[in-house]
């Protein structure tokens, strides 16, 4: 839609600023990301194709017979409605009528290679193409539910932190010869949620209780689609599903993903020359290369490298790093944690990074962040809310050392420690400050809201406040700080992620 309504001439800028972002998310080279979109794009034409598109131009849907047959597995006719049959054209293009790709292509377009590529055996795979009309269908005409699974596939990406797993089964309205169709959830047994679990251990209690599930000699009265893990993982599928067609992915290929925390902050103004980005990590050292100095000492050497990107006039800035870590041995907790900043000026940002260890390629931790605003100054504003936990590494903080907590988590009943710069005001000047913990999930419990009535110290005020998490249960949250003086409101929001511990 923004290209279609861009004016005579704008077009030629608007891809080049478009591929530079994209560029500075992948943390690549210019004009890295556009040839990796164009590898993915000979590849899914030569492999994602549809036979005879031609005889599919009657299908305005594909087929969503499976969701709602299935006991405790409910319809979701919005999804199927959502999918994209129908690749994106200009208007009065009539090659729309035709689905040139399946929706494996579609996905492989928007997310690349999969990190892994399961293959269900829930029936007797058949050999060769298949012809649909040898394909059983049922009696209106249907793909049944077994034959779509003898073509089915089931995909796991790493897409924005998390791993993503995606369905694939045949229909009709993309054909039948191969697993066409992404599906909302991951049907199958134990077998099934067994090879998934293997990539993505999160699932492996699903597949325990499915497996007790099977062995039973009198079946249960309910089946396993109406298990509580089954209707956890159900959830999670089709929010996967979502997002596997809602965005487009940036994320390079690391095989092997670390279990690392990285955090970005926004930090001080355009107006003194203090903007920058503070950037934290705890990466464990278990998933990283170890070598031993001539000293008996262990070195970890670990490879940064972070791209900044201003949408607003497409400035670029580029930092590489490395940063070696030496001990007797392993730290304490199993992590390196540590910090470093570098300089921005004003603006929104997108801030992506990527570390990994040299030699190494195939194993590493990347994070993005879309918008990290840095102060260009104002009546009152707001940098980002820096979170630590006492006994953490110090950040070196204008106003002295600070506890930054590089992991991001807190155990129930302890303290979050905060750390931000209200700026704009006259010394003397008295603003509202509004403190709020919002849950993630209503099971949480409501949120937690306290204000008090602060002084300004001049054109910067540093404040460090304390909140404590006792009435707070495990989960995730968001905490909101709100700064008000005269009408005019600053605010500034920061993940915390509250875990149980002794």
């Amino acid at each position: 839609a923004a290209f279609g309504n861009l004016g005579t001439g704008q077009e030629a800028n608007w891809l080049k600023r478009m591929w530079a972002e994209r560029d500075a998310a992948a943390v690549l080279p210019p004009g890295g990301r556009l040839g990796e979109h164009l590898r993915r794009w000979a590849y899914v034409h030569e492999h994602f194709r549809i036979p005879s598109p031609w005889q599919r131009t009657l299908y305005t849907r594909v087929d969503f017979q499976f969701d709602g047959w299935v006991p405790c597995v409910e319809s979701v006719p919005e999804f199927y409605e959502r999918l994209p049959i129908k690749p994106p054209s200009l208007p009065g293009d009539i090659r729309i009528k035709e689905p040139l790709l399946d929706h494996r292509g579609l996905i492989y377009l928007k997310h690349g290679e999969p990190f892994a590529m399961l293959r269900p055996a829930q029936v007797e795979d058949i050999e060769g193409p298949v012809e649909e009309e040898f394909i059983v269908k049922d009696r209106f005409g249907l793909l049944t539910a077994e034959a779509s699974m003898a073509r089915s596939s089931i995909w796991v990406y790493w897409i924005e932190g998390a791993w993503r797993v995606l369905s694939f089964r045949g229909s009709l309205a993309l054909g039948g010869h191969a697993p066409t169709t992404l599906s909302s959830y991951v049907r199958g047994n134990s077998a099934v949620w067994e090879a998934v679990a293997q990539v993505v251990p999160a699932y492996a209690k699903l597949a325990s209780r499915l497996r007790v599930q099977e062995g039973r000699l009198v079946p249960p009265i309910f089946p396993a689609s109406c298990e509580a893990e089954y209707r956890t993982a159900l959830k999670q599928g089709r929010a996967d599903a979502n997002l596997g067609i809602d965005t487009d992915s940036d994320t390079p290929p690391i095989v092997k993903p670390w279990n690392a925390a990285l955090q970005f902050f926004g930090l001080g103004s355009n107006s003194d020359g203090s903007g920058r980005a503070l950037v934290t990590f705890a990466i464990p050292v278990a998933q990283l290369h170890v070598d031993t100095l001539a000293s008996g000492s262990r070195l970890w050497s670990v490879d940064v490298r972070m791209v900044a990107y201003r949408a607003s006039d497409g400035r670029r800035v580029d930092m590489d790093t490395t940063r070696n870590f030496t001990a007797v041995a392993a730290p304490e907790g199993g992590l390196l944690s540590g910090h470093f900043e570098v300089p921005l000026d004003a603006g929104s940002w997108q801030v992506a990074l990527i570390a990994n260890q040299r030699g190494d390629s195939t194993s590493g931790a990347y994070a993005l962040r879309r918008q990290l605003v840095v102060d260009g100054g104002g009546p009152l504003t707001l940098g980002d809310i820096v979170t630590g936990r006492e006994g953490q590494p110090n950040w070196r903080a204008p106003d002295g050392p600070f506890p930054v907590n590089t992991l991001g988590t807190w155990i129930a009943g302890g303290t979050v420690e905060l750390w931000y710069e209200v700026r704009g005001l006259n010394d003397g000047d008295t603003y509202r400050t509004t403190i709020e913990i919002v849950p993630s999930e209503r099971r949480l419990g409501d949120p937690i809201r306290v204000a008090t009535d602060d002084r300004a110290a001049g054109p910067v005020t540093r404040v460090r406040k304390a909140i404590g998490l006792d009435r707070l249960r495990p989960g995730a949250y968001r905490l909101v700080v709100t700064a008000e003086h005269n009408g005019v409101r600053a605010v500034r929001e920061q993940d915390i992620l509250v875990v149980a511990g002794s």
